[in-house]
Order: C-alpha cells, then structure tokens, then sequence
C-alpha cells in the first residue's frame, strides 16, 4: 500500500498549501475592509453635504418665491429669476456628481466583496480533509489486520504501530488533524460579519 500512502501524502500536501493561500486571502481581504470603511465615512460625509446644500437650496427657494409674490420692479425680478436659475443648476450638477461616485464606489465594493473566500468553500474543504483522515486511518488499520497487528490508543492518546510505514501513515493522520484546526481558525464568525454588515450597507 505504500503508493496508497504517497498519494494521500500529496493529497495533504496539497490541502496545506490550499490553506496558505486562504489565509493570505484572508489578510488581504481584511485589509481591503479596513479601506472600505475609511471610503464609506468619506460617502457618508459627502452625502451630508449633499443634504445640507439641497436644505440650503429649497430655503432659498423659498425666498425666492416670497419674491415673486409681492410686485417687485422688472429689474429686480429678472436679477432673482437669474439667481434662482444658477442656483438651482448648481446644486442639481452637485447632486448628480455625488450621485455617479456613490453608485460607482457601490459596484467596486460589491465586486471585491464577492472575491472574497466563501463560507460554502471552507465547508468542503474541511470536509474534504474529514475524508481524507477517514480514508488514511482506514487504510492503515487494513494493513495491520493484514498483518495480524492490533492498534491500540496509548495512555497519551497515540496510535501503537510497528514499522516506519505505519509511523509514517499515524504522522500523515496528525497531520491531517492539525489541518483541520487551522482551517477551524479561518471560518471568523466576527470577520465575516463585518462584512456582510458593510455590504448590507451598501
């Protein structure tokens, strides 16, 4: 069974090496989040302007109007029709800036929101790394029954083997083990939160 052995050694392998890559994604995706927010409290910020500019304006309107009301000379009700318009062309120019940068950063956020690493994804590969133990620890109590050997748990929990193919398979199993915690690290209740709390923001 030793080529049996090989390819779940490198099966394992592989699933290290997948796991590095997520959490260097993790470490980029928390950085972009961390960006997120600091444009998000520009937005915010800018929206309020917005508003405070469009309170501004309907004020003005007001008095506008008030204007026109009561009988002014011709002249001075062409200068406040003048005024009136510029105003009124001003704030909707602003408005429509501040719109298109809104909707623009929205669909950036959304995209890099939907890069990041899926829940379902980590579900299998734990899962993934479930089967593999099973199969590998399968493997190895055939190949001592085979054998007429007996693997028994030790008082510190350890497999009994004999020869250096079954240490090797008990190492692959531990390994396998200490795989599965840190992909039990990755899933960040909190991080994910965050997240999702910010695109529902969005």
């Amino acid at each position: 069974h030793e080529e049996e052995y090989m390819s779940l050694n490198l099966r394992n392998r592989k699933l290290e090496e997948e796991l590095v890559t997520r959490k260097s994604a993790e470490a980029d995706m928390a950085d972009k989040l961390l960006e997120q927010q600091h444009k998000t409290l520009e937005l915010r910020f800018e929206r309020e302007q917005s508003r405070a500019r469009v309170d501004r304006l309907e004020n003005r309107i007001v008095e506008l109007e008030l204007l026109v009301e009561s009988p002014p000379d011709p002249g001075v009700a062409s200068h406040c029709s003048e005024n009136k318009k510029k105003n009124l062309e001003q704030v909707v120019e602003g408005l429509e800036r501040v719109i298109l940068q809104l909707k623009a950063d929205n669909q950036k956020y959304k995209r890099e929101l939907e890069s990041r690493c899926d829940d379902k994804e980590l579900k299998r590969l734990k899962k993934k790394v479930q089967d593999l133990q099973a199969e590998l620890t399968s493997k190895v109590l055939r190949s001592n029954v085979s054998k007429g050997e007996v693997m028994k748990p030790s008082s510190s929990c350890e497999l009994k083997v004999n020869g250096p193919l079954e240490v090797r398979c008990v190492e692959l199993v531990q390994e396998n083990k200490k795989l599965r915690a840190a992909l039990t690290d990755l899933e960040d209740e909190g991080f994910w939160d965050e997240v999702e709390a910010l695109q529902g923001r969005m």
